[in-house]
């Protein structure tokens, strides 16, 4: 279990560390019917530590990460640090030495806090699964790396990030709007790199779902345009990023999406083919000022 992995590296720092550690924990519960909830609770049974949120059901993941950090600034505006965690990531026993060694780095290194994305393997290859990226999924290295794609399942910042930038741009749904987070931060001079080492463990079930291709010139115009505009499988929110950090490949990403719903065997034969090819370059290219 997530929560029970965090406690766990938490009291695993805690033990050693000079200034222990205290966490509030903000979990969004959107209508989950596996006793999450309950079973949580038993870990953390102090109602001051642990903050169960319930949700109406269509919140979803980036509407449940801002669901939560709205919450946790109407306890509190000051806050130390910010960690963002997806629940289906367990928690590595080095987790809180890594993030405050970066954070410690980062410091040193640019005289500011930045924002930190722990590196996530997969629990059986133990290869990268998720983390930082550039013009390519980078590996955990000798010292912490820039990066300009940040992902969430670990994400890590001081309040004066912030104070600088913010919370999640509220108009993403589902996806992306951790990418954005370091579009942002990066946009504001703010350092975003990689944690020193792996944090975490996380099966890539996005990678997996890349690769099971959907026809959807096979469905009826209503059955691709409901999936099309899906949270969960839709594009509105990767047309928004696209619009707001790589604004000269927005119009053909547009162009595409028109054409998959209103032409989608002439979009088959002009864009399948290089479809995701183009999405992660432009993803990872942006157009921002960068540090």
């Amino acid at each position: 279990m997530c929560l029970m992995s965090l406690k766990k590296a938490l009291e695993t720092y805690n033990k050693k560390a000079d200034n222990n550690i205290f966490i509030e924990i903000f979990l969004t519960d959107d209508g989950c019917t596996d006793g999450t909830s309950e079973a949580v609770r038993e870990v953390f049974p102090d109602p001051k530590e642990l903050h169960v949120l319930q949700g109406d059901g269509n919140l979803f993941w980036a509407g449940g990460m801002r669901f939560a950090w709205d919450a946790a600034l109407k306890v509190s505006s000051r806050w130390d640090y910010y960690l963002l965690i997806n629940d289906d990531t367990i928690m590595l026993p080095e987790l809180f030495y890594d993030l405050l060694r970066t954070d410690q780095y980062c410091l040193q290194k640019y005289g500011k806090h930045g924002v930190y994305t722990g590196f996530i393997r997969d629990p059986e290859t133990h290869k990268v699964s998720f983390g930082g990226s550039t013009s390519k999924l980078l590996k955990p290295d000798a010292e912490p790396q820039e990066c300009t794609v940040a992902c969430a399942n670990v994400m890590f910042f001081a309040q004066e990030v912030v104070d600088t930038i913010g919370t999640f741009d509220k108009r993403y749904v589902h996806g992306g709007c951790d990418y954005d987070y370091a579009r942002m931060a990066l946009g504001a001079r703010i350092p975003v790199l990689t944690t020193y080492s792996f944090v975490g463990e996380c099966e890539n079930e996005h990678r997996k779902n890349r690769e099971t291709e959907v026809n959807t010139a096979a469905m009826s115009f209503s059955q691709r345009k409901k999936y099309m505009y899906k949270p969960t499988t839709g594009r509105t929110d990767y047309l928004l990023y696209m619009k707001k950090f790589s604004p000269k490949h927005y119009p053909i990403s547009k162009l595409a999406f028109l054409m998959e719903l209103y032409m989608p065997h002439l979009y088959r034969l002009m864009f399948r083919k290089r479809k995701e090819e183009l999405s992660k370059k432009h993803m990872e290219n942006a157009e921002i000022n960068i540090y």
